[in-house]
């Protein structure tokens, strides 16, 4: 999927609340997307990784079915500049189909559009930043917004598939027909070299809440380094759908090429 700045300045104007946080004595931005918790701008933590989405389903009779797909690529340096390479799905062409460079110091937003070589330029009013995108249990890679941030991701579960419409309104009617929801802490665990914090959501389906006459569970699990502060892993298993993956691979901790966050010199730029 191809971001359009037109898009994301839709999703800046609508829903998404801001507000200001001191650290240090340097002013900061902070994002407030509803639903989610506070995110900010990463300093001093730059990496580059690629992603990488996994799906493993068992049939009936015991056939499992594993496909892989790749996703982005993420870079972020010491200032909190990211850029976010989008690939062609299922492509073996390594050429990004488009770009998305975030400039948190110059307060500008770059979505390049590789074919054209053309860059949208969006200047952020007030030096506030684009909405995040939701990288929660494998929504990411050429999902809706994936990845151009790459800051803290919402610790929240992704909510469970809707129910058919009968049994919705009888879950409403009943609480107890409702999904129950439960979280616990993870051991730490190393993901790709580095240090990872885990949690576990555990949503719970009494029995008819969805047609089922067994009570059934699925998992979701979120996997984040506190010293990059961006998530590196999610799980998701459903008994209805097989277990999927969402991971980064080839993570680096060094500082990236600062050619990376600006716009190549042969590109023409438009003014959002």
């Amino acid at each position: 999927m191809v971001l359009r700045t037109g898009l994301l300045f839709g999703l800046f104007c609508a829903g998404t609340a801001f507000s200001q946080a001191p650290s240090g004595g340097v002013t900061q931005w902070v994002m407030v997307q509803p639903g989610s918790p506070m995110s900010q701008r990463v300093v001093g933590a730059p990496y580059s990784a690629e992603e990488l989405n996994e799906h493993v389903q068992t049939l009936a009779d015991g056939t499992h079915i594993s496909e892989k797909t790749r996703g982005n690529r993420v870079y972020r340096d010491s200032e909190g500049r990211t850029r976010t390479e989008r690939l062609a799905f299922n492509s073996t062409d390594d050429t990004p189909v488009s770009i998305d460079i975030f400039d948190p110091v110059a307060h500008v937003h770059y979505s390049l559009d590789t074919r054209t070589k053309t860059a949208r330029k969006l200047v952020l009013p007030g030096g506030t930043a684009p909405p995040l995108a939701n990288r929660n249990a494998g929504v990411a890679g050429n999902g809706v917004l994936g990845g151009i941030i790459g800051a803290v991701p919402s610790a929240a579960p992704p909510p469970p598939p809707p129910p058919p419409a009968t049994a919705a309104k009888q879950a409403r009617r009943d609480p107890a027909m409702r999904p129950k929801v439960s979280s616990e802490s993870l051991p730490a665990q190393t993901v790709e070299g580095v240090l990872a914090e885990g949690r576990r959501f555990t949503t719970t389906y009494p029995v008819d809440s969805v047609g089922n006459d067994r009570e059934f569970s699925t998992y979701n699990e979120t996997w984040t380094s506190p010293d990059l502060k961006i998530m590196v892993m999610t799980k998701s298993s459903d008994p209805r759908s097989g277990d999927r993956i969402f991971r980064l691979t080839n993570l680096r901790r060094a500082e990236p090429d600062a050619s990376l966050f600006s716009v190549p010199g042969d590109y023409s730029i438009r003014e959002q």
